[in-house]
Formats: C-alpha cells, structure tokens, sequence
C-alpha cells in the first residue's frame, strides 16, 4: 500500500507494483489448478471459460465502473485525492481477501477429499 502514497520517483512505487501485479496474478494460477482438478474432465474447459468470463465481468466490467462511480460521487462531495482514497480502500478489500484465500487453501484438502466421498456415493447409487 506504500507505493500508493509514496512521492514521485520513490523506490517505493517500483517496489509496490511489482507486488501488485504479483498479488493479481497469484491469484490465477490456483484457482484455475483448482477448478482443473475438481471439476470433471467432461465440462473441465466449459468451467474454465464461464470462471474467466465471470472473472472479466465482475473485476473488468463491475469492478472499474463502481469504481468511477466512487471517484466521481467524491470529487461532487469535494474530497481531497478522490482516487487516492478509492484505490487505499480498494487496497483494503485486497488485505481481506487475502486471509479468506489462505483459509481456503488450508481446507483444500479437506474439501477435495469430501468432495471425492460424496462422488463415490453418487457413483455406487
């Protein structure tokens, strides 16, 4: 979040969007490992498809215009570095998810191996 704040030309910047754009990308590569290994092979790439479009929807489409609509109503209210304030609050919903993905990534096995139960009971049936 430094990098946010930091002045121009401050190592700072180089060194958060580095993170930035690690954090982003971290977060692709498990869920789509994820989605590759529990899903059944039959609708595997049908599964990935709907999850990057919902991904595209939601972060690309929602995501950037909720945030103009956050920056506009602040400018209208005469606050100070309107987008300075969207994005270190932005950065707050990442801080949050952050410990909700590990939790889940804890419980991976956990869930796989229920998930895999409850497919041999439907299976046997």
């Amino acid at each position: 979040m430094a990098f946010k704040l930091a002045l121009g030309g401050s190592i700072w910047i180089a060194i958060g969007l580095f993170f930035g754009v690690f954090q982003l990308g971290a977060f692709f590569s498990p869920t789509f490992a994820t989605i590759q290994e529990l899903v059944p092979p039959a609708v595997r790439s049908t599964i990935i498809a709907f999850a990057i479009m919902a991904m595209n929807i939601v972060g690309m489409g929602l995501g950037v215009t909720l945030t103009g609509v956050a920056i506009d109503a602040l400018i209208a209210k005469g606050i100070d570095q309107p987008y300075s304030v969207v994005l270190v609050t932005l950065q707050v919903f990442f801080f949050v998810s952050t410990p909700c993905f590990l939790y889940a990534g804890l419980r991976y096995q956990q869930d796989r191996d229920k998930l895999r139960k409850d497919d041999e009971k439907t299976s046997r049936k």
